[in-house]
């Protein structure tokens, strides 16, 4: 480790954070009101300054206060990724102007899903597409019916709005926005308010760690509905840099992507270790951050980006900690990654089972504090995992950890087995297991979902099930009603069907994963790769070197067999996660001398193979 990264990392514990006590923005106009003419956001040859970012925005913030929003108010933003992005981060400017908060919205969740978040959130309106509003036509609030603007058909008269910074009459303990993870086991997802106080003091805390200068190019590569995302955008504008959201074509991973990174000269960009896992092994010369979190960083995929002279930081954080809580610059040299030093604002303590503190050396539940979120929009859940002693309040991570003789911290895995890290995404397993019993026609009687490796050492989804009726539904029906239910990375991979649950010595059902059956893999590949529905199997070719690709990088320790691959699904349907898309990607590329886009990876395999075997032969 380098002198200059030594005093980075000591500087997390000394970085005043009261200078940054002003709403987020807030921090952006004064930004603008500092660099005007400096480009504040560039995406696909469009160019937004400070001064014109800020102006638009306040445009919208005004707006929208003429139609009741204000401190507290809840604004839905549901817009397409990667297609919208400059009305997407101007739309989310101004609900914060108008002194609102925004809770992001995926268009490509299901609808019950997105009707349960828009009531429970108590979402005022939401800022959508014309594209989209048939989707969400006709979803209430608790107030009632909630309504929809088209952004792409009210943007002349929003234009014609004052341009000033508008009075918003937020303040730091004013609700900033709204973000929901997967759910608890009633499930519903559960819902995380947070608000303006520590955002400026975090940007602050990345902008140095990072390094990040006025004459950077920020990637914007994260969701906005994932809250790493605020590293992104955050730091980019409070720093006075340039943020570059990535378009739907160029998403991560895969060849695209980095060849984004190195024509648009990034200087940093956020991501989780599975992503960063996929991408090409490149070296570009611009870039001089990545920032990894969410899951745990190995060895060495650490040590493999350090040797390229990129600066890697690993943090910790959670929804509820308000995104990042502590860090470490890995030093390269083959160690084990480490969760490193806290925030000067955050407390870290490792709890034994009686809520005590345990020395250093010892293991516990990690224990934050200082940067909390307001809570969950159920308030009985918010008491059991907010907790005040002795006048400072706690959150309970349900993580393990402890920390070492030199101060640092390391995590040691989940203390609750019902929320587990799959893909990069928070899972809930109880959320899953309440979907499937909760289903109106009775088929499941329990269930218990798992995560298990498989054979190409991933952790799966696997749910064990025990049916009322063992002859109403087949794994397929079940795959196909969690469809309508729950996001895509929520669903299992496998469906074992069971006569009972285990159970451990004392009656009850068993946690230990030992007590349950391996899976067939060879099922791994339904459903999609079916065998228990008339499928459409490789015709031509091409058709068929597609579908060898596939299961190569879906189940390299199995054999191939071509008749269970169905041609008329799409990679999403197959539920391949985006390490193997890039991987995908890049197979495609090398087998067929076809570079595939973000959009053309959203076809079904008959088309995607149409569409190769067409360029192959020009």
């Amino acid at each position: 480790m380098t002198l200059i990264d030594t005093l980075s990392i000591q500087r997390i514990a000394l970085a005043p954070a009261m200078e940054h006590q002003q709403c987020f923005h807030e921090l952006f106009a004064r930004q603008a009101a500092r660099s005007p003419e400096r480009p504040a956001i560039w995406f696909q040859g469009t160019e937004l300054t400070y001064y014109e970012m800020n102006a638009r925005a306040n445009q919208v913030a005004r707006f929208l206060q003429g139609r009741g929003v204000g401190p507290e108010t809840v604004v839905g933003l549901c817009l397409e990724r990667g297609e919208d992005a400059i009305e997407t981060f101007v739309a989310m400017l101004g609900i914060l102007k108008a002194g609102g908060a925004y809770l992001t919205l995926n268009p490509g969740y299901p609808r019950d899903w997105l009707q349960f978040i828009v009531r429970d959130a108590g979402v005022a309106l939401i800022l959508t597409q014309s594209r989209l509003a048939a989707k969400l036509s006709g979803i209430t609030s608790k107030a009632g019916d909630c309504p929809l603007l088209s952004l792409d058909e009210v943007w002349q008269v929003i234009a014609e709005e004052n341009t000033d910074n508008p009075h918003h009459g937020a303040s730091l303990d004013t609700l900033a926005y709204v973000i929901y993870t997967s759910g608890t086991s009633t499930g519903k997802p559960k819902g995380v308010l947070v608000e303006h106080r520590w955002l400026g003091a975090f940007a602050a805390t990345e902008i140095e760690l990072c390094g990040i200068m006025p004459s950077d190019t920020i990637a914007q590569s994260l969701w906005l509905g994932f809250d790493a995302s605020i590293i992104e955008f955050a730091t980019a504008w409070l720093a006075g840099a340039t943020l570059c959201p990535i378009p739907s074509s160029s998403l991560p991973p895969g060849p695209l992507f980095t060849d984004f990174l190195q024509h648009q000269r990034i200087a940093m960009f956020a991501t989780t270790p599975s992503i960063l896992a996929a991408l090409p092994d490149v070296h570009l010369p611009d870039l001089k951050t990545i920032v990894v979190g969410g899951e745990a960083l190995p060895t060495d995929l650490a040590v493999r980006y350090t040797q390229h002279g990129y600066r890697l930081i690993n943090t910790y954080g959670l929804t509820e900690t308000v995104i990042a809580n502590l860090a470490n610059i890995y030093p390269g040299d083959g160690s084990t990654p480490t969760l490193g030093h806290p925030f000067s604002y955050v407390g870290v303590d490792i709890w034994d089972e009686h809520n005590q503190s345990v020395p250093p050396g010892l293991p516990g539940q990690i224990v934050l504090s200082g940067a909390l979120a307001r809570g969950y929009t159920d308030r009985e859940l918010t008491n059991a995992r907010f907790v005040t002693r002795e006048g400072t309040r706690y959150y309970f991570t349900g993580d393990r950890g402890r920390q070492d003789s030199d101060g640092t911290f390391s995590f040691e895995g989940r203390i609750d087995d019902g929320e587990r890290k799959v893909g990069g995404f928070r899972v809930n397993l109880r959320t899953i297991e309440a979907a499937l019993v909760q289903h109106p026609d009775g088929s499941v009687r329990e269930c218990a979902v798992v995560v298990r490796d498989s054979p190409a050492k991933e952790p799966c989804l696997v749910a064990y099930v025990v049916f009322s009726d063992r002859a109403t539904k087949a794994p397929r029906e079940l795959h196909s009603c969690l469809e309508e239910q729950l996001p895509a990375y929520m669903i299992p991979a496998l469906f074992v069907v069971l006569d009972a649950l285990p159970v451990n010595e004392n009656g009850k059902r068993a946690t230990l994963l030992h007590a349950y059956p391996e899976p067939d893999w060879a099922a791994w590949l339904a459903p999609g790769f079916a065998s228990d529905a008339a499928i459409r199997i490789p015709g031509t070719a091409t058709e068929a070197e597609v579908a060898g690709v596939l299961l190569t990088l879906r189940s390299p320790h199995m054999p191939a067999d071509l008749a269970t691959v169905d041609m008329t699904k799409t990679l999403k349907q197959l539920r391949i996660d985006s390490r193997k898309v890039g991987a995908f990607m890049m197979k495609v590329a090398q087998v067929f001398g076809v570079r595939l886009d973000g959009d053309e990876l959203n076809l079904p395999l008959s088309d995607m193979a149409a569409m190769i075997a067409e360029r192959r032969t020009r």
